[in-house]
């Protein structure tokens, strides 16, 4: 098994995500938004696809609060060719006064990337939640979109409520790129164990 501590940003040219010219939009955000409600473990079910996760698969998110009080994004998956693990966590800092679902997502030092200023825009709790970023390179933008599911699966009943979701910011179900979670070995590994395969330090 092959492990990565994910190298960010480096593949710019060749991304899928949506690039267009402008500056960002700013998608309406959950209102009343409690992000004690991320806490836990996700599925990455759907994904705009970007340079990233390239050919990534067997994502998982899981989020937790810090050190310092903010929400930690932990992030495992495996790159299917050659079956690389990649590991890395990223935090959440409110882009406004709390509570809020606007957000600036960083990642680590050694990925020499600004990071996403990310906006929860629909949740199921239960069942789904999507995330819009976006980060603006020179006259244009790009636009990345997120799906996470409490299961690695979701019914007929709930994709249709992502795609209505997902219409109300402009955007197609049928352009995101479904995640493929089988046989992944990563989903049995815990958060802890997976800090100490990567020398990785608790935010």
């Amino acid at each position: 098994m092959m492990l990565l501590a994910c190298l960010l940003g480096f593949f710019a040219l060749s991304s899928a995500q949506i690039r267009e010219q402008g500056s960002c939009p700013q998608p309406k955000a959950i209102s009343n938004f409690d992000e004690s409600k991320l806490i836990g473990r996700w599925f990455e079910w759907g994904r705009v696809d970007n340079f990233y996760e390239q050919d990534h698969a067997c994502g998982v998110i899981r989020h937790y609060r810090g050190n310092d009080g903010y929400i930690v994004e932990s992030v495992n998956s495996i790159i299917r060719t050659p079956g690389t693990w990649t590991f890395w966590e990223g935090r959440m800092i409110p882009r406004e006064e709390r509570p809020t679902a606007l957000y600036h997502l960083t990642f680590p030092d050694y990925a020499l990337d600004p990071g996403l200023n990310s906006t929860y825009v629909a949740a199921n709790w239960d069942h789904w939640v999507i995330l819009h970023s976006c980060k603006e390179e020179g006259n244009q933008s790009l636009q990345f979109v997120w799906v996470w599911a409490r299961r690695t699966t979701l019914n007929k009943k709930y994709q249709r409520q992502i795609a209505q979701a997902l219409e109300k910011i402009n955007f197609s179900i049928r352009n995101l790129l479904i995640v493929d979670h089988k046989n992944c070995p990563n989903h049995k590994v815990t958060l802890n164990e997976l800090r100490k395969m990567f020398g990785v330090q608790r935010c």
